[in-house]
């Protein structure tokens, strides 16, 4: 007969025995050996950097805002547990009222000078009055295609309409 193999004391094959003291000092060592992982992993964790802090609103404005917004607490709390949503509104509608910001592109030069030409004709061009425009108000390289033409004249009506520009 063979050697009989050597078990741990459960009857497992392929592994020594280990007494009790051992097998406590090695769940011991693996406790140490996780514990060291776990503080390696939190020294080289990055810090996340902190946000600098703005300097904080004039105590004027900032009781206002805290006593309208209390205002509108009381007056419409049913609608804003209705819908969480509408105070998200409020508050964007609040804010694009406080300083409302220029929208789109700035206008080209010949929209600029044909809308100079315009002011100075005094009133609306009419359809005889765009082709002396356009000769005067020459595009950026390239000539005009006929729907070129037709997007010009509708940026510089556009641009006499936002700026309230009243002509006859």
């Amino acid at each position: 007969m063979g050697m009989k193999p050597i078990t741990n004391g459960l009857g497992s094959p392929g592994q020594e025995y280990r007494g009790p003291e051992i097998q406590e000092c090695d769940a011991l060592m693996a406790a140490e050996k996780k514990e060291e992982e776990r503080a390696k992993a939190r020294r080289c964790k990055k810090k996340p950097k902190r946000k600098s802090q703005s300097p904080p609103l004039p105590p004027k404005y900032r009781r206002q805002v805290i006593h309208t917004a209390l205002e509108h607490r009381k007056e419409f709390k049913a609608l804003f547990a209705a819908d969480p949503a509408i105070r998200d509104r409020g508050a964007r509608l609040y804010r694009s009222l406080l300083l409302p910001q220029p929208r789109g592109k700035k206008p080209g030069k010949s929209v600029l000078k044909a809308v100079r030409l315009i002011k100075k004709l005094g009133r609306k061009p009419r359809r005889t009055d765009w082709p002396g425009i356009d000769r005067r108000c020459p595009p950026e390289p390239g000539a005009r295609l006929d729907p070129e033409r037709r997007r010009f004249h509708h940026t510089v009506r556009v641009y006499l309409s936002r700026h309230k520009i009243k002509l006859e």
